[in-house]
């Protein structure tokens, strides 16, 4: 997953890039940072770097927050 997140960013810094992993959506890194400024969400280690998520029962209240925010989000349900 991570070295996906790294690919992705590569291609397309703009963007926020969301992947589900078991019950959680989870951030990435730069991605984690940024979003973790104006939600409550907190940043946990993950590897060397660091993650925030959320369960999955709650992608459409985040998604709302998100697009009020003006954050473009990608989902990946698959990776």
């Amino acid at each position: 997953m991570y070295d996906r997140y790294q690919r992705l960013k590569e291609k397309d810094e703009s963007k926020k890039y969301l992947f589900k992993s078991g019950n959680f959506y989870i951030f990435l890194d730069d991605d984690t940072r940024e979003i973790s400024e104006v939600t409550v969400l907190k940043l946990t280690s993950f590897g060397n770097g660091v993650k925030c998520g959320f369960p999955i029962n709650s992608l459409e209240k985040y998604s709302g927050i998100f697009k009020n925010i003006d954050f473009n989000v990608v989902i990946f349900e698959n990776y």
